[in-house]
């Protein structure tokens, strides 16, 4: 696992109240595992947009095209979380969005 990609993972896990040593991020279904509120997923997007804004090496571990741009920041962590981010804890969450 890379530096940045385990320093977004722990703050994934934080947002959650889990130690991130009690998952095996290798498992293919490892974010089916925990729960969050929409709320909490849309205050962890903006924390990753503006780490991605603000760490050039994160941006390059994360983003196909790795430009300090915020839009594009904050379109890499909603792809991000939407491809790896905690499954909602209720039906009702899901239709925030």
């Amino acid at each position: 696992m890379t530096e940045h990609l385990k320093i977004i993972l722990e703050e994934m896990c934080k947002r959650v109240d889990v130690d991130p040593k009690d998952i095996d991020f290798t498992e293919t279904d490892w974010f089916m595992k925990h729960s969050w509120p929409y709320g909490k997923e849309k205050e962890f997007i903006k924390w990753l947009s503006n780490y991605l804004y603000i760490t050039p090496e994160a941006r390059k571990e994360i983003m196909r095209l790795p430009v300090k741009r915020k839009k594009q920041c904050a379109d890499a962590a909603l792809q991000f979380t939407m491809s790896y981010g905690w499954k909602y804890k209720d039906e009702e969450d899901v239709t925030v969005r």
